[in-house]
């Protein structure tokens, strides 16, 4: 399996955020320069994390990005499925007699 670009990006980002002291906020160019991440695909990455309640967005000066729980209670699955949607390991791409489980 290999993941997706946003969600290897996703991944930089919570890392990065992690390893920062507890409510810290991060400007969006400075994850980009940390992640080596590209501005505009970085704002659409940050924008589904923020919308998966990962992180946290605040406006104006002082404001910038930050983790909206403690980063031991995300996992990498809650990360990837932010950005992709939820993952499914067992998905039957046609139904017929072999597709005995439909859940």
């Amino acid at each position: 399996m290999q993941i997706t670009r946003a969600s290897d990006y996703a991944v930089r980002v919570m890392i990065h955020l992690a390893a920062l002291p507890p409510s810290s906020t991060v400007r969006q160019a400075e994850l980009s320069e940390a992640t080596e991440v590209s501005g505009h695909f970085l704002s659409k990455v940050l924008q589904q994390l923020v919308r998966a309640r990962l992180i946290r967005s605040q406006r104006g000066a002082g404001g910038g990005y930050s983790l909206a729980t403690p980063a031991t209670s995300v996992s990498l699955l809650d990360v990837v499925e932010a950005v992709e949607g939820p993952v499914r390991l067992n998905q039957c791409i046609e139904e017929g007699p072999s597709f005995d489980r439909k859940s």
